[in-house]
């Protein structure tokens, strides 16, 4: 008779009675073997770890994204900054009777602490369409700074049906600032950088179309 816990006969104390050649954890002949599939903690530590890390590098490019952007936006506010506060508009339009010919009064401001050079402006007959015929009266070539002008001049525009009245006229603008940027504020009053310098003639840029617009304004 074989006691409880004694080894198996002819079997080598500290070896598997199965064959194996391997030796066991075992303690007073009893086998206190390893379960399978056992969780390696050390592994999962790694992951989580990893995990971590890729989230950090993902926020860390998000706010490097909207940083630049922030920086994009001031560096336009900067450049924009003379450039918006100069502007022009008419008032006072009274059309001669029988006539074609209007007396509009254009009011030209410049709120900056610089002057603006190049000035030109384009008085147009319509707000909007396709085909706004328009007139550049004679205006001072440069705006002194903190200056508001008005000047009356006469244009001569299609004539508008019986009884028609016009409450005011569009008014779009050419300009270089003090930095010697160049600048197109179409009758909306959006500012467009002209990269090239102000053109000789204002038709490429006076009255342009807003699909025109919105293509310089992408390019």
């Amino acid at each position: 008779m074989r006691l409880l816990g004694a080894p198996h006969p002819g079997t080598a104390p500290g070896t598997s009675p199965y064959g194996s050649s391997k030796r066991c954890p075992c303690h007073a002949g009893i086998c206190h073997a390893r379960p399978m599939g056992s969780v390696q903690w050390g592994d999962v530590a790694t992951w989580v770890g990893g995990i971590a890390t890729s989230i950090a590098l993902f926020l860390t490019y998000i706010l490097l994204r909207i940083t630049r952007r922030e920086q994009r936006t001031a560096q336009a506010e900067k450049r924009e900054a003379q450039a918006r506060l100069v502007s022009a508009w008419t008032n006072e339009i009274q059309q001669d009777p029988g006539s074609s010919a209007y007396s509009v009064t254009i009011a030209v401001q410049n709120s900056s602490d610089e002057p603006v050079y190049g000035f030109r402006a384009a008085v147009g007959s319509e707000w909007s369409g396709t085909d706004i015929s328009y007139v550049e009266p004679d205006l001072d070539y440069i705006v002194p700074p903190k200056s508001h002008q008005q000047k009356e001049v006469v244009l001569q525009f299609a004539r508008t049906g019986a009884g028609a009245t016009r409450s005011s006229l569009p008014v779009e603008l050419l300009f270089t600032d003090a930095a010697g940027k160049h600048w197109h504020r179409d009758r909306y009053g959006t500012l467009i950088q002209i990269a090239a310098g102000l053109p000789l003639s204002g038709a490429k840029h006076f009255f342009r179309s807003t699909t025109d617009i919105s293509l310089r304004n992408e390019t």
